[in-house]
Formats: C-alpha cells, sequence, structure tokens
C-alpha cells in the first residue's frame, strides 16, 4: 500500500518533510543548523526571545529525535507560518543539500505514470493528503479542500475511491477529519500511534499501525 500526497506527483512539489529530511541528513554540525535557522527566523521578524520561547514548547525529544532535530523539524513543518517556514526551508536546503528543491523533486517522486502503474499491477493507493499538512492545524475548509483534492488524484491513478483509505500526514487528525472522511466515503484512516491494530476492537477511524523503525533494520 502507498500514500503518496498529491502535489508530489502530479506537480513535483517538494514536500516539507521530505525537505527537512534531506536537510537534517545532509548537515553536518546541528549547531550551525540552529545558528541558520535562528538567523533566517530574525531576519523575518521573529525575535530571539520568541525563538527561545518556541524551543521551550517544541523542543522535547521523542523516541527517535533529540530535541533539537524535533526543534528543528516542528519550526519548519508548523510553527512558523507557511510563507515563513517555506522560505526558510529553501534557504537552508540549497545550503545543506546544495541543489534547488524543485530539481530535486523531478529526482525524487514518482509521476503520474508510475503511480498509475502500481495501481495497475494490483498494488494500493490511498489518501495522504494533498499538501501533506497537520490536517488537525488547520480549519475545516482547507481540510476540506486538502480531502477533496487527494480523492481527485485517486481518480487520476485510476484508485479505488469508494471505501478509501487515509493515512493521515504525520498521524495528525481531529473530529473534524473523521467527519469529513466520512463524509467522502472512507472507511480507514490511520494514525501513527506505535502498536498492532485490533480490528475488532479499534475505531476503524483511528487505526494504528507499526513503524517501519519499530522494527529490526
Amino acid at each position: 500500500a502507498f500514500f503518496p500526497p498529491k502535489v508530489a506527483i502530479t506537480e513535483a512539489k517538494m514536500l516539507d518533510v521530505n525537505s527537512i529530511h534531506h536537510i537534517l541528513s545532509c548537515h553536518k554540525s546541528m549547531e550551525e543548523l540552529m545558528f541558520d535557522l535562528n538567523f533566517l527566523c530574525q531576519n523575518h521578524g521573529i525575535s530571539n526571545n520568541k525563538i527561545q520561547s518556541l524551543y521551550k514548547e517544541y523542543g522535547i525529544s521523542n523516541r527517535f529525535d533529540d530535541a533539537d532535530t524535533i526543534f528543528v523539524k516542528r519550526m519548519l513543518q508548523h510553527v512558523l507560518p507557511e510563507k515563513v517556514r517555506n522560505s526558510i526551508t529553501s534557504n537552508l536546503f540549497k545550503k545543506y543539500v546544495g541543489i534547488s528543491e524543485s530539481d530535486f523533486a523531478k529526482k525524487l517522486y514518482m509521476n503520474i505514470d508510475e503511480v498509475t502503474e502500481l495501481v495497475k499491477q494490483g498494488m494500493y493507493v490511498g489518501s495522504h493528503g494533498c499538501m501533506h499538512y497537520w490536517l488537525d492545524r488547520i480549519e475545516e475548509d482547507k481540510q476540506r479542500l486538502e480531502i477533496s483534492k487527494s480523492i481527485e488524484f485517486l481518480e487520476q491513478v485510476k484508485a479505488p475511491i469508494s471505501k478509501w483509505i487515509m493515512c493521515y500526514p504525520y498521524g495528525a487528525y481531529n473530529k473534524t477529519t473523521i467527519s469529513l472522511l466520512k463524509e467522502f466515503d472512507a472507511s480507514i484512516g490511520i494514525t501513527t500511534e506505535s502498536r498492532v491494530a485490533l480490528i475488532d476492537q479499534d475505531n476503524p477511524f483511528t487505526l494504528p499501525r507499526l513503524d517501519t523503525n519499530d522494527f529490526p533494520q
């Protein structure tokens, strides 16, 4: 089963989640990366005191990442205003990866024909939104647009649009998301809660799953 966000495939648009992954994988010094992030934030009018306050709120380590890494991710994923974080991410990507996001995206993602071939060969392709937003952090109208555009994409690649499956970007959803999924005839919503799903007990719109990192490498 594959869950590609629409814009990555139809527009070869670099998703913030993948830009951030490559920035983090290419940097040689977290201290330098943190300095660059703070410098660029200040260039966009964000005070150092505000940055420090945000670090206290979002720089909290989890089972995968340390506090600094989480802070970089959250700032560039959803904390900063969208235009600001897009600008900063592009600057950091160019410095640390050494290529423009648009050029990199063309090499990174599959195209429409390739995803259509997946479906043709019996693979399942479901929804992962359009722009890979944290759905619980955007308003209902924007959620509706994200979901409807993702269904258009499923139609485009000839994937099922009846009783389809949503894999929530970042595992993020709220009551509005679930209500919209039901309205758009979805059957399942997959979260990032890490455990084996109990199909006869779990809510089908909040199913847990095991991450690839939960398995021996």
